[in-house]
């Protein structure tokens, strides 16, 4: 089975959320249309959005990070994601401390 796209991972926790997209859009502090385009695959959102969409999705930050590296055709692995140090693993960058 393949892994998700971020895009995929956007759109499974808006439903598992039950939002609507302008609801999800507010949340990741994008617009409508950026959203629509990150769920479709249009665009890919920035790495600077790795926290907001890992807290998003409930995914840890690696993941997100492998998913968006994936989407912008880099072949991401494990070794890759644990090269950006501060990242991996953590649950999110926003939580309370």
């Amino acid at each position: 089975m393949s892994q998700p796209t971020v895009g995929e991972m956007i759109r499974q926790g808006t439903q598992d959320r039950g939002l609507t997209q302008a609801q999800a859009a507010q949340e990741l502090e994008c617009s409508k249309q950026t959203f629509s385009h990150w769920t479709r695959g249009y665009t890919i959102p920035a790495l600077d959005r790795v926290g907001r969409i890992a807290e998003f999705t409930r995914r840890p930050v690696g993941e997100v990070i492998e998913a968006i590296l994936r989407d912008h055709g880099f072949d991401a692995d494990l070794e890759a994601v644990e090269a950006i140090p501060g990242y991996l693993n953590q649950p999110s960058l926003f939580a309370a401390a």
